[in-house]
């Protein structure tokens, strides 16, 4: 039974497959020469912030990205994602409204328009926001959105849903992570898309031992 769209536990962070993503990467972000931030802080434990070692990891298991398949990271920012799923052989895409300097950037990494950014393994990056994106209708096989949505006001979650769903190929999907659980049913009602999988689990763990809960969503177009 596969069961895509659930919320993070605890448990999945010690699997071989995510902590495998979660190695690898760390170790892209660590490529870059950042300085680890301090983890007594709450943002960046190992080098990377603790929900993405789940969100990443997740995104791949549920999405299988094949080799050659056109992907897009909506709302990129620097993190090392999009750079791995260009080392799986993903034609990687990305976009993001700006910034460009760390401490002013949620993610606080590298620089997303710096010209060495994800060489070689990026396609493409475009700085614009997901409610308004230049890319062509039914363009990627697979669209991801993650830990992007909660920072947006409705209007533009809204915008940004229909426009992820217009550069979807039929067929493809649409994975998207939050952590503000009051606005699934927002993504839900906009995208109309059917999940993928056999089946949902919307029921929150008891508890985390971390500050928050963390919902994966996989739609189908």
């Amino acid at each position: 039974m596969i069961i895509t769209t659930h919320w993070a536990r605890d448990e999945e962070y010690h699997l071989p497959h995510f902590r495998h993503v979660a190695r690898r990467t760390i170790g892209i972000h660590e490529s870059t020469g950042r300085q680890k931030l301090d983890p007594n802080t709450g943002q960046y434990i190992d080098g990377l912030y603790w929900s993405r070692q789940w969100e990443y990891a997740w995104a791949v298991q549920q999405a299988e990205p094949q080799k050659g398949a056109r992907v897009l990271d909506v709302g990129c920012g620097t993190a090392p994602f999009l750079i791995y799923l260009g080392q799986m052989g993903c034609q990687a895409y990305g976009s993001d409204p700006g910034g460009g300097i760390p401490e002013e950037s949620i993610d606080g990494l590298w620089g997303i328009f710096n010209p060495c950014f994800g060489w070689p393994w990026v396609k493409d990056l475009r700085q614009e926001g997901m409610q308004e994106m230049s890319w062509p209708d039914d363009y990627f096989d697979r669209v991801f959105c993650i830990s992007v949505i909660e920072h947006l006001p409705i209007e533009a979650v809204e915008k940004g849903v229909r426009e992820m769903k217009r550069v979807l190929k039929p067929g493809g999907l649409l994975v998207v992570s939050t952590d503000n659980g009051e606005k699934h049913e927002l993504i839900i009602n906009t995208a109309q898309m059917p999940f993928y999988g056999d089946r949902t689990d919307f029921n929150a763990p008891a508890t985390s031992r971390f500050i928050y809960f963390i919902l994966g969503m996989v739609f189908q177009k």
